[in-house]
């Protein structure tokens, strides 16, 4: 069983290039970000296409 890579505060910089690289190895991942629009824009078109399960979250 892999680890899932927790991301708090995902925006378009770094921590979205570490939960791609992180995907793209095949573990789980889960976002958490503050703007809803872009956190749905990376879950849908970067990490579902591999069809691993992740999670987004926002507050």
């Amino acid at each position: 069983m892999k680890n899932t890579l927790l991301i708090c505060g995902h925006g378009p910089g770094i921590s979205h290039a570490v939960a791609r690289r992180f995907d793209k190895v095949g573990h789980p991942v889960a976002l958490i970000a503050r703007n809803v629009q872009r956190l749905a824009k990376a879950h849908a078109q970067q990490f579902d296409n591999a069809g691993r399960w992740s999670l987004s979250w926002t507050h």
